[in-house]
């Protein structure tokens, strides 16, 4: 009868512990505004839904990496967990679209037994994450990847379909629905997802970020709407699509 007070605690440190490990393979890392949250699990197959103003963008996306036929990312078990933030300006020695870019996330790095790690991070305009890996091995080889997105909503999607790896890069980027894009489909640009966030920019926001990522001297005078056609070969016709602004301005040819 004395050791039953005793048999308790033990089953309840227990019960204690096992929460605590189940709660250790789930972790939450937002954007610095707050918009963007990202779900991170780590229990059997590595996967993370990403969540913009509380609605689910990603559900259930999977994650992995094949190095030496030894598959990162499945059945891991983390082995620490560090969360971090940058904020500084980066000034990239080849200029992109600007001289400086802004670079500012919040971070969360789980280290993995197998010596690699998964880091995640949450910016205010979307979310990454990467493997790093501290192999043994001087060298390796990486015989696949599996990026997953997974879609919560059967959205509308901007695709530029290809017929073949050989193309000009000018592809119509055709409306349609998630589900209608088949497993053999095949884009060379990336693909626009339309989840739905708020109405569509006017054409005063339009001009104010091109006036943000073309140089000064790039920069049309007006904007307008106007049907766009494409030649025989696929590529835009640009003389339809100058006559068109033209007749939308008012402007003779």
């Amino acid at each position: 009868m004395k050791t039953l007070p005793f048999f308790t605690l033990f089953l309840s440190c227990i019960a204690i512990f096992a929460e605590q490990a189940i709660a250790q393979s789930s972790y939450s890392l937002k954007s610095p505004d707050g918009r963007i949250e990202i779900r991170i699990r780590t229990a059997g197959q590595a996967g993370y839904d990403v969540i913009l103003k509380g609605r689910a963008v990603l559900e259930n996306s999977t994650l992995s990496l094949d190095v030496e036929h030894k598959t990162l990312g499945l059945q891991g078990k983390v082995t620490d967990a560090k969360t971090g933030s940058q904020d500084q300006v980066v000034e990239p020695v080849v200029h992109q679209k600007f001289a400086k870019i802004h670079d500012h996330y919040n971070e969360l790095k789980l280290s993995m037994e197998g010596g690699y790690a998964v880091v995640f991070r949450a910016y205010n305009e979307g979310a990454a994450y990467r493997f790093e890996t501290s192999l043994p091995q001087e060298k390796v080889k990486i015989y696949g990847e599996e990026s997953g997105f997974n879609f919560a909503g059967n959205d509308i999607v901007y695709y530029p379909q290809e017929d073949s790896f050989y193309s000009h890069n000018e592809r119509k980027y055709l409306p349609v629905h998630l589900s209608e894009i088949a497993a053999t489909s095949l884009a060379t640009l990336p693909a626009v997802v339309d989840v739905g966030d708020g109405p569509a920019p006017t054409l005063d926001q339009l001009a104010e970020h091109v006036r943000q990522h073309l140089a000064r001297y790039k920069v049309p005078r007006e904007l307008v709407l106007a049907p766009v056609r494409r030649a025989a070969n696929g590529k835009l016709d640009y003389k339809d699509v100058r006559a068109a602004a033209l007749r939308a301005l008012n402007i003779p040819a």
